[in-house]
């Protein structure tokens, strides 16, 4: 069989297993050992088999997942990453759409914590549905608040969605950090732009809220300025080059510990059960990364990749024009699968074609994110708006979360459209502190 034939047929069953269920790391190193059989021979196999797992549980450099997993999960089991939410709804409740807003913020601030956008969407919406719901706030759009601010967990550093893109594609994720930051802050604002405008149209959607004097607001601030510093702490430390990606996560898991134990929040089973969390998440990761490198072995030795950059390369449109086709196929394609499926199902084929008509391999990571985040918002799978409704106070039809979700999805298209032709937005930062 030509090797060319055989990696188009491994792309094609590599959809079609997913489609049925099969875990996606399952399916790629099953594809990626059978592939490379076939091609080479049962050695080489067996070979690469051996040497990808090993390679990745005993580097230095991916110990970035489970440190900053650790860090996440000592201050969720803590609970003190609630409090992040309850010191913005103090600064921000007093105004119409006051603690969605809030809820935005919270969301921004434990997502430099989490990494993750359905663990920020759950933890802060767990604290944020009840107080929205006290204050009569549109229990739809209160959800759908929660669900889009969540998404911004997948942007702001420590992401581990750039964690994940950065170890297949060898991009440096302390620059995809960097990157991340702006994009993460711009997206925030384009949401808290968004809820003032339904607000204004829609006063009843979300009502005011209690007014906060100035000492109480500043007061509030004691609840989580530890955190607060401990996450200022790893981000400048990455931004200015004192630690690497590796050392700040485990810095801050440190720092983590130790801020939960002096505030007595953190006992024996609640450590335990952090521990237990980060070895069961990070090892998914793991699994993942490693049926990832096995599969792009596969459809680099099929020369697939190449062929299908050179042409592309060879076709008589505009580079962006490109790209804006890549975007068009990702927001489909985000319709029906999650992200971690999306991007490695896509990076074998796109990344080469990305890295050969020119483009920063760190804007385009932030893009794939950013379009990953609008598919946890759209039907039909749309995990983040059917994880929120499980834990509504009240039963609400998922139809009406889609309906204000959507308003957040065309913000969504309108942030991406300035990443897209604004590039300085990903790389001012990385390229100002490079190095």
């Amino acid at each position: 069989m030509e090797p060319v034939t055989l990696g188009a047929i491994s792309i094609i069953l590599l959809v079609v297993l997913m489609a049925v269920g099969i875990p996606i790391g399952v399916t790629m190193m099953l594809l990626g050992f059978l592939g490379v059989l076939i091609l080479i021979n049962p050695s080489a196999a067996l070979m690469k088999m051996a040497v990808i797992p090993f390679s990745f549980v005993s580097s230095y450099d991916f110990a970035v997942i489970p440190m900053f997993m650790l860090m996440a999960n000592l201050i969720l089991v803590s609970g003190l990453g609630t409090d992040l939410y309850r010191i913005a709804s103090k600064w921000f409740g007093r105004r119409n759409g006051g603690l969605a807003i809030a809820t935005t913020v919270a969301c921004a601030g434990f997502a430099a914590i989490s990494g993750s956008g359905l663990a920020t969407s759950l933890t802060i919406g767990q604290t944020a549905m009840p107080e929205m719901k006290k204050y009569k706030y549109d229990t739809a759009f209160s959800a759908a608040v929660i669900c889009a601010s969540g998404t911004i967990g997948l942007m702001i550093p420590p992401s581990t969605a750039l964690m994940v893109y950065g170890i297949v594609t060898g991009t440096s994720i302390r620059s995809l950090f960097i990157g991340g930051f702006l994009p993460g802050l711009t997206e925030a604002l384009f949401y808290i732009v968004l809820i003032l405008i339904l607000t204004k149209r829609k006063p009843a959607i979300g009502p005011r809220s209690e007014k906060s004097s100035f000492r109480e607001k500043m007061t509030s601030l004691k609840q989580g300025i530890d955190i607060i510093v401990l996450i200022l702490f790893v981000f400048l430390g990455m931004l200015f080059g004192l630690f690497t990606p590796t050392e700040a996560g485990a810095m801050g898991a440190a720092g983590a510990f130790i801020i939960t134990v002096v505030r007595r929040r953190l006992d024996w089973k609640k450590f335990w059960k952090a521990i237990k969390d980060t070895i069961k998440v990070s090892g998914m990761y793991f699994f993942i990364l490693i049926g990832a490198q096995m599969f792009m072995y596969l459809t680099s030795i099929t020369t697939l990749p190449r062929l299908a950059a050179e042409w592309v390369g060879g076709l008589d449109v505009a580079p962006m024009v490109i790209m804006l086709i890549m975007m068009g196929i990702y927001m489909i394609l985000g319709c029906f699968m999650s992200g971690n499926a999306i991007m490695m199902l896509t990076i074998p084929i796109f990344f080469p074609i990305v890295l050969n008509l020119g483009f920063n391999p760190i804007w385009f990571g932030i893009l794939l994110t950013r379009v990953s985040e609008i598919g946890q918002l759209t039907p039909p799978v749309g995990l983040g708006v059917y994880s929120i409704q499980a834990i509504l106070p009240e039963k609400v039809p998922i139809h009406r979360i889609f309906k204000y979700t959507a308003y957040f999805v065309g913000a969504d298209v309108l942030h991406l459209v300035l990443l897209l032709f604004v590039p300085a937005v990903t790389l001012y930062l990385p390229t100002l502190f490079a190095g």
